[in-house]
This record gives structure tokens, C-alpha cells and sequence, in this order.
């Protein structure tokens, strides 16, 4: 078969993906999913989201702390990869969004998880997800026509150590394009997974009011999140240039969304390291490139705010540029 080309915002090397597993098929997702009455949306519907720029980074880099209540790291990558789960696609680079989190709360450490996201080249939804909580459990979304089937491999007493690939199978369940209330999603609507919908915020045209949905697969269901435009900031940060190891202070005019589920059982949906409810992101308002992401954490008094603090700039970009100064 004839790859098409990637999806036009990552233009960078090949990724060594960390959480690779033998695809198992699966054409029977379609077949095990009853029909609805009115159409349920293909995660790869022919449907780019409007977009008004190209992401500006290759890999961020973000911290958090609260007092001694909480603190933790996330990284953000993107890339390119060899699609090796079942479907058309197979053995296709496509593009994808790599992340690394590690948290700890009040001297507990809750380990480090890692998640891929592979994208669509049509549409930019996501056609397979992985999540790995290192030595504990791995978690697999494959996305199909109808909708996307969800595998859970937990590790066995006595399986320290050993490679997520051989843990056995604990759960497999197929998930209809449905939200949480029942009802199908749109027709022509792209479903991502929580961190190709991060990614793609700063696509967006700010200048342009109003809000944005997307389209969001969970473990139960699909969750309708809406990003709303807000007013314009300022913020003054030391953030470290990754390709040069070298650290700038910054004052960078900034752009505020909300993004909040919205609909049937929406305060069950958490965000970053679990943030509740709505969570305020702030882009930097000339390039989009993700710069706060703010809310609430259980059991952590007051707002928190997840600060990048590093980056890489895309190729042949400096981190001012990246960041529109």
C-alpha cells in the first residue's frame, strides 16, 4: 500500500517508541459494536481541524510545586514513528506525541507514566493510543470505524522488570463512538486522545472567538471537551533553550483558553496529574506554544500551575522565535 504524508505540523527525525507491543487485530471491533440510530464518526474522518499555524516545538518541558504538598515533571515530545498496530495504516510513519510524567505528594512517589499517541494523517485524530504506568500496568486504545477497543495488561507478582510486552492481558473491551449520556458523536467529528487534543490547542486561531469542541476517548467513553478563547496576559519566565542548554528570561504575551469537559458526568474527567474540573492553559499568543496549564488537584490546597520551564524549538527555530519574540 501507498503511505500518505504526515500530518504537516511534525517535521522531525523518527521517535524510538518506549511502550511497542505485537498489534493484536482487530476487525472484530466493528462487528462487536451494536448499531445506533444515528451515524457514529470514524476516527479517521477525513476532517483537518482549522488551523492558522505549525507548531513551533519538538519537546517541552514542564514543572510543578506546591509547598511540600505536591510536586511533578511532564515532558512532551513529537514526532514521527512506524505505525505497528493493526489497520490500513500499518507499517506507515505517521506522527506522534510522546509523554513522560512523574509525580510525588507529600514524600510519596506515584511513579513515572508514559503515554504515545498516534496520529492520523488525514485528519489528525488519533488512530492508537498507549499509556504505560512503568512496572504496573499498560493500557492500549485502538481506534477503528465504529469505535475503539481498549486492552489493559497489569503486571503479575513476581514480573518485576520484566517488559510490559509480556505481561498478560487483564481487560479488553470495546467502546462505541458514544458520550457518556449515550447518544453518538457527530458525524465528522475527529476523536483524539486527552494529549493529541493538548497538542493541537495551539492550532488554534485565537483571533477567532467563541470556542472550540473536541472529541475525546476515556475508558468509558467519548468526552466532549470545549476550549474557550479568553483574554490576553503577560508572564515573565526562565525558560531553558534544550537544543542550545542554554536559559533565557522571557516576557511573553500570552493567550488564556478554558478547556473543561462539558455534558453528562463531566466532573469525572480529570486533567493533569488528575486536575479537576475546568483547567486554564495559556499559550503564548503569537506562536501558540503551550507555556501555564493551571486548576485544581485533590487533596492539594488552592491552584496549581504547571509551568514549562524548557524546550526545544522546531528545526531551524530559536526558543525566542518559538515563543514569538
Amino acid at each position: 500500500m501507498r503511505c500518505p504524508a504526515i500530518w504537516p505540523y511534525v517535521a522531525t527525525p523518527v521517535l524510538t517508541l518506549l511502550l511497542a507491543r505485537p498489534a493484536t487485530p482487530v476487525e472484530g471491533v466493528a462487528a462487536a459494536i451494536p448499531p445506533v440510530a444515528t451515524a457514529v464518526v470514524p476516527a479517521t474522518a477525513s476532517v483537518k481541524a482549522a488551523a492558522v499555524r505549525a507548531l513551533p516545538w519538538e519537546a517541552l518541558e514542564f514543572s510543578v510545586r506546591r509547598f511540600l504538598f505536591f510536586s511533578g515533571r511532564l515532558t512532551l515530545r513529537r514526532g514521527t514513528a512506524v505505525f505497528d498496530d493493526d489497520g490500513p495504516l500499518h507499517g506507515c510513519i505517521v506522527d506522534v506525541i510522546e509523554t513522560e510524567s512523574t509525580a510525588s505528594a507529600l514524600g510519596r512517589q506515584f511513579g513515572t507514566m508514559r503515554t504515545t499517541s498516534f496520529l492520523d494523517p488525514e485528519s489528525g485524530g488519533t488512530l492508537a493510543y498507549r499509556e504505560e504506568k512503568l512496572g504496573e500496568r499498560l493500557r492500549r486504545l485502538t481506534f477503528g470505524p465504529d469505535g475503539y477497543r481498549e486492552r489493559v495488561y497489569r503486571a503479575s507478582p513476581g514480573q518485576e522488570g520484566v517488559p510490559s510486552t509480556s505481561w498478560p492481558l487483564d481487560e479488553d473491551r470495546i467502546h462505541p463512538y458514544r458520550l457518556g449520556d449515550g447518544t453518538a458523536v457527530p458525524r465528522g467529528t475527529v476523536v483524539r486522545d486527552y494529549y493529541n487534543m493538548i497538542a493541537d490547542l495551539g492550532r488554534l486561531d485565537f483571533a477567532a472567538a467563541g470556542s472550540t469542541d473536541y472529541f475525546v476517548a476515556t475508558k468509558e467513553h467519548v468526552v466532549r471537551f470545549r476550549a474557550e478563547i479568553g483574554e490576553r496576559g503577560r508572564r515573565t519566565l526562565e525558560v531553558r533553550d534544550l537544543a542550545r542548554n542554554a536559559s533565557d528570561e522571557i516576557s511573553l504575551p500570552l493567550r488564556r483558553l478554558r478547556l473543561a469537559p462539558v455534558g453528562e458526568n463531566a466532573a469525572e474527567v480529570g486533567g493533569f496529574f488528575a486536575m479537576e474540573g475546568g483547567t486554564e492553559i495559556w499559550l503564548a499568543e503569537r506562536t501558540g506554544l503551550l507555556v501555564v496549564i493551571a486548576g485544581e488537584l485533590p487533596q492539594v490546597p488552592g491552584r496549581t500551575e504547571i509551568l514549562l520551564t524548557a524546550a526545544r524549538p522546531a528545526s531551524g527555530a530559536t526558543l525566542r522565535k518559538a515563543l514569538g519574540r
